[in-house]
């Protein structure tokens, strides 16, 4: 799975993930996601489905998150595994 393999690579820069029905999640950092991204391409997911955001107006500051969360979701086009990255 890419998951394991990002860790194997970038030691940390998964900060949370989910897995419900098959349906894969990752979080990074803004300071990892360049790195993230780019070894995702190497893994194949090289088709970005969507891009989206979510507005979590009531979550704290204090937790350093902010206000948003951007959404991209992208697919492997050799073996059709899906990743979404928040």
């Amino acid at each position: 799975m890419v998951i394991e393999h990002i860790d194997a690579q970038l030691p940390g820069a998964i900060s949370d993930r989910h897995d419900f029905r098959g349906d894969q999640t990752i979080v990074v950092a803004k300071a990892n996601f360049l790195a993230v991204v780019e070894l995702l391409h190497r893994e194949g997911f090289q088709l970005l489905v969507d891009i989206t955001a979510v507005d979590w107006p009531e979550r704290p500051e204090t937790q350093g998150l902010g206000r948003f969360d951007v959404v991209y979701h992208w697919l492997n086009l050799a073996n059709q595994e899906r990743l979404r990255l928040k």
